[in-house]
């Protein structure tokens, strides 16, 4: 019996081993029969190289050298891929593999609108592909027990994926991932816990993806932490992807960062640490207008979203941010820059959600080297520069934003308006607005506004402090009018605090200082209640020394005169509260007097056209020559009413014009080698005639030859403490290498002409004022002229008002 027995057995196993043997031995031939009758459907071959073997002794399948082809192209390669199982697990409701190593799997995905191919099959065409093995048959009810799947546990400690690529291609746009390496290990899964843990090593678009992480479910609660580092990435390899008006999109970006997921019944949290995104060379275009950022780097330590059931999400989180080289510019036009800045950086960025509102916090912001809006095709300054904005501790949220402290430091606008009256440095912002409103127009439906979105909701505003800091310059030409008008501002002084839209009743203060050119000064100062049911404006200040003839181009067309001299200063004390407009202003003109227009010759007979004019503002002049007017304000600014009781009290004080006249004959006489004094009877005024100041052609600069006449000069102002002069600078054609009696036609040439002749003046009035301590009000300047007659030389002339 045992010998029977053991020969039994002999057998079984001998019959087992050449049955496996067989199977060992024909898998590769019965495979390819029937994977080829199965891929038939859908125009595919194998590859007659192709092996695909089973050995029964392992529970092994051995795949190699496994090739797809569709007209006459491969569209999937297997170099090896080997599977092991243990079957015997089966036994125990397991799903055990042992292995699954792959190592060169070559395929690609092809996605054209809707339809999806892979390896050369379309998704949509398999699945309208009814299966040649199992014809549809009408199924009967089961009971319920049937229904019920048995229920598998899938245990498989190694999935590893070597030397692999995926060839992806999208709307005609390729792009190649290559997986280095990839492993999955420890996967254990069923309807109650899953685990694992994934390493990757990913490589697309030169770029490299590195993954690590792990995952522990139970019924659907745990946790799953990972580390993803991307290294840069081509942003081009996604323009398929985005939207038709973003375009050109290139650059490289950089990202790194732990997270961690946390599930459970309630609620969904995922928390990031260690975050880092770079940015470098990025480039796009949107809507025509191009934006550059040479480098970028965004750091946080955490950002935490939770999701709950029953509760809004919230999001809290910590880091900073850097820019370096940004520039905007019209891409249609590259030569058009929109704006530049050298470098953005945010010193701390805090993410919070308060009362289901996220708030966002920005503590040092600081924006250095900005330029605004230049064409860089043509010599001019762009609109706006600065050397550096500074925001501190910024507060933003959906309802409201709250600002401690703005500065900004050596700011400098240059505003140039030309001969079409276009202002010419706002140029290239106006050229982006055009084509982001065509685009507006031609891509946004009209929209209808409901009630509730009517309803304009609230939103707090409070700024602590703006200031400036180093003096701001302002300058401003207008080439629309001849001669063209040119005025330097430096504001030395600007401040602005404590506006507050939660408290109303603050009062908020500003201060502006500073000067018009040279000489002329401004000083104002406000109080204000903006946000009080009746808004409340208090301003008190003034500007002072003005210099009236560079106003000439302004009115010469409406009044036929130019202003020959002149000096103003302006002052205002008044309060708006609501619409109701109450105070006083007082206007001071000093040495004013009108000459014909575009009359540039020195004493010409067109002059007298004037005269008239002349005389009529004579009835407004007091004793030195000035206009004083008294001016109250009041009304409702819808309706202004400037009184005008000044000008009555001015026309009585004329009469006494005349009692000091045998005073000022004689005051000058110590002086007579210098001035000479002489009267207007036609306007009754004493006129103090200073001999004139020669210059040499082209000369600019004061000479030593001139020194001895400044020096009296300065001296009899000082002795003469109310004496006001007015300085006409004359040029004549010898300035521009023309002969001696020539008339000048030419505008260029005239204008040449005065910028030469406004450096002489200006120079001789630095001279008296910084060297002698001469008051720059009691010099006067006047509109520069040019002298065509035969004998005629470069000069400086002077008028006693």
């Amino acid at each position: 019996m045992k010998r029977f027995t053991y020969i039994t057995l002999k057998v079984l196993a001998a019959f087992l081993f050449i049955l496996y043997l067989s199977v060992w031995l024909v898998s590769p031939i019965v495979s390819s029969h029937f994977i080829q009758k199965n891929i038939n459907q859908f125009d595919l071959i194998l590859n007659e190289h192709s092996s695909v073997r089973y050995n029964p002794f392992i529970s092994q399948i051995k795949i190699e050298d496994f090739t797809l082809e569709k007209a006459n192209k491969t569209v999937l390669a297997i170099d090896k891929l080997t599977i092991e199982m243990n079957l015997l697990q089966l036994i125990f409701d397991k799903v055990h593999i042992k292995s699954v190593i792959a190592d060169g799997i070559h395929g690609g995905i092809s996605v054209d609108g809707e339809n999806v191919t892979i390896a050369g099959v379309s998704l949509s065409q398999a699945a309208d592909k009814p299966s040649a093995e199992q014809p549809s048959e009408p199924q009967s009810p089961k009971s319920s027990s049937s229904n019920t799947a048995k229920a598998y546990q899938l245990v498989m400690p190694l999935l590893s994926i070597k030397n692999s690529n995926i060839d992806v291609l999208y709307n005609n746009q390729a792009l190649e991932f290559e997986i280095n390496d990839l492993k999955i290990e420890d996967l254990v899964a069923d309807q109650q816990a899953q685990s694992a843990s994934l390493v990757a090593d990913i490589s697309f678009a030169d770029s490299k993806v590195n993954i690590n992480a792990d995952a522990q479910l139970i019924n659907g609660q745990g946790e799953i932490n990972s580390d993803l580092d991307i290294s840069k990435f081509d942003l081009s390899s996604v323009q398929p992807w985005l939207p038709e008006n973003i375009e050109n999109l290139t650059g490289l970006i950089s990202f790194k960062s732990q997270q961690k997921l946390l599930i459970n019944d309630n609620n969904q949290q995922l928390e990031l640490a260690d975050i880092t995104l770079t940015l470098t060379e990025l480039a796009t275009v949107n809507n025509k207008v191009q934006l550059y950022v040479e480098h970028s780097l965004a750091q946080f330590s955490n950002i935490d979203v939770k999701l709950s059931n029953d509760q809004p999400p919230t999001v809290t989180a910590k880091g900073q941010f850097e820019a370096a080289n940004i520039e905007i510019i019209n891409a249609e036009h590259p030569q058009l820059l929109v704006a530049s800045v050298t470098n953005i950086a945010i010193n701390t960025i805090d993410l919070a959600t308060l009362e289901a509102i996220p708030t966002v916090t920005l503590n040092a912001i600081t924006v250095k080297d900005a330029v605004i809006s230049q064409d860089n095709q043509i010599d001019l300054p762009p609109l706006t520069q600065f050397s550096q904005l500074f925001v501190d501790n910024l507060i933003v949220s959906q309802q409201a934003a709250d600002i401690n402290t703005i500065t900004l430091s050596d700011l400098k606008v240059d505003a140039q308006i030309n001969a079409d009256k276009v202002l010419t440095s706002l140029l290239p912002i106006q050229s982006v607005q055009a084509v982001e409103k065509s685009a507006t127009d031609s891509d946004t439906p009209p929209e209808v506004e409901s009630t509730e979105q009517s309803q304009k909701t609230v939103f707090d505003f409070s700024l602590n402090d703006f200031h400036l800091m180093n003096n701001a310059k302002i300058n401003f030409k207008d080439h629309s009018v001849k001669p063209a008008f040119q005025q330097e501002f430096t504001i030395e002084e600007l401040q602005f605090n404590q506006l507050n839209s939660r408290h109303p009743e603050l009062e908020s203060t500003l201060k502006l200082r500073g000067k018009n050119n040279r000489y002329a000064h401004f000083d104002f100062n406000s109080v204000m209640q903006p946000f009080v049911e009746q808004p409340y404006y208090a301003l008190k200040g003034g500007i002072n020394e003005v210099s009236l003839p560079a106003v000439s181009s302004y009115i010469k067309n409406a009044l036929s005169f130019e202003i020959k001299t002149g000096q103003l200063d302006f002052n205002i004390d008044t309060k708006l509260t609501g619409d109701k407009i109450s105070g006083n202003s007082n206007i001071l003109l000093r040495g004013f007097d009108f000459t014909a227009a575009d009359d540039h010759e020195a004493d010409s007979l067109k002059d007298q056209t004037a005269i008239p004019f002349s005389v009529a503002l004579g009835m407004l002049k007091d004793s030195k020559g000035n206009v004083d007017l008294s001016l109250p304000i009041s009304g409702n600014t819808n309706d202004p009413s400037f009184g005008l009781s000044g000008f009555m009290s001015l026309l009585v004080k004329k009469a006494t014009m005349m009692a000091a006249k045998d005073y000022l004959m004689t005051t000058f006489v110590p002086y007579a080698n210098v001035v000479s004094v002489a009267m207007t009877a036609g306007k009754m005024l004493l006129k103090v005639r200073f001999n004139d100041l020669p210059f040499t052609a082209t000369q600019s600069e004061i000479s030593n030859e001139q020194q001895t006449f400044i020096k009296q000069f300065a001296a009899l102002l000082k002795d003469k403490s109310d004496t006001q002069v007015t300085l006409c600078p004359v040029a004549t054609p010898v300035d521009v290498g023309l002969n001696v009696g020539d008339k000048i036609t030419d505008s260029k040439l005239i204008d040449k002409l005065h910028q030469l002749s406004l450096l002489r003046v200006e120079n001789f009035k630095q001279t008296i004022v910084d060297e002698y301590n001469i008051a720059s009000s009691r010099l006067l300047l006047c509109t520069p002229q040019i002298d065509s007659a035969k004998n005629a030389q470069p000069r400086i002339t002077f008028n006693v008002n």
